[in-house]
């Protein structure tokens, strides 16, 4: 329990209705409250057939209620009759089914509309692994307009299946990632977003929040850029190396990388301008172990080698 309505919490369940399929599954009894602290969960296996995650928070109009889970069911499995309030996605990795009578398959996105109605049926020879999303509040409504403007068919090819997986598992495995747990679940529902929406609505979805994210991992480049790289940005930020870059990208209208190296040439000109430094050492400051590596990227950047630059623009006599 974290504060007066929310609540978030990490549910495993055993594979016995996989030999029995007309029992539900049980709870492992492993059952975690975030409160704060960081919490190991155990490696993800195949043993498992469900791994869930709930964010509940009345409180907040947006989405109210967030699910995220992966799936693998068993041969046959239905789900009959269902209807929710949530938006479901369900991002297929392997294996099809049907989806109200329509097949699907890997590769695919599907998504239920809130308060649809639901029949669906996994292969009876190649059952589906899918990583799921469900966002309830006012966010549901609006992302399900979005959708059905792509679509006709409630099917969406997908991006990238083996990240969607592996952000998957980020958020189930570190769920002490952060301390403001709301600030969390918006980055989950945001990023899973990018594997199904084109280039021009993911754009539309970066908040003020994230812009932030942004100009604090460039105060952070210029703070460290002798040992900066894409993966600790993302890192700092709890965000996916993939989701990050194109946060990053469409914010600075430069890759991570491109701003870092940008970084790296206009701090080396600065010294050479302003300092007797050698070669050597402005290399050693931006973190590079030999002068080549400076002078490539420099002369390409502005024409000139760093010697002929410091002799051009030296202040330094």
């Amino acid at each position: 329990m974290y504060g007066k309505n929310l609540y978030y919490s990490v549910y495993y369940y055993t594979p016995s209705f996989i030999a029995i399929p007309q029992r539900k599954a049980d709870d492992l009894s492993l059952q975690l409250h975030y409160d704060g602290k960081p919490v190991v969960v155990p490696e993800i296996t195949n043993d498992y057939c469900c791994q869930k995650l709930m964010y509940w928070n009345e409180d907040n109009s947006d989405f109210q209620i967030v699910n995220l889970g992966i799936d693998r069911v068993y041969p046959g499995y239905i789900i009959k009759n269902r209807c929710n309030s949530s938006l479901t996605l369900n991002f297929i990795l392997s294996g099809k089914g049907t989806f109200n009578g329509e097949p699907f398959e890997a590769g695919q996105c599907y998504y239920v509309r809130p308060r649809q109605l639901q029949y669906i049926e996994a292969d009876k020879d190649d059952p589906w692994h899918s990583v799921w999303l469900t966002v309830n509040g006012n966010l549901a409504k609006t992302l399900t307009e979005r959708l059905d403007k792509l679509t006709n068919n409630q099917r969406l090819p997908l991006q990238s299946p083996e990240s969607i997986l592996r952000l998957a598992n980020i958020y189930l495995r570190d769920i002490g990632l952060v301390h403001n747990i709301a600030e969390l679940m918006e980055q989950v529902v945001r990023q899973f977003l990018t594997f199904i929406l084109p280039e021009e609505e993911e754009n539309s979805t970066i908040s003020p929040r994230l812009r932030m994210i942004i100009d604090q991992s460039i105060d952070y480049i210029r703070d460290n850029i002798n040992t900066v790289n894409v993966q600790t940005l993302a890192y700092r930020a709890h965000l996916d190396t993939r989701y990050f870059t194109k946060v990053f990208t469409s914010v600075t209208n430069l890759s991570p990388q491109e701003f870092i190296m940008k970084t790296k040439m206009k701090i080396a000109a600065q010294y050479l301008i302003s300092t007797d430094y050698s070669i050597e050492q402005i290399a050693e400051i931006l973190g590079y172990n030999h002068r080549n590596c400076l002078s490539i990227p420099f002369k390409k950047r502005f024409g000139l080698t760093p010697p002929d630059y410091r002799i051009k623009y030296g202040q330094v006599k």
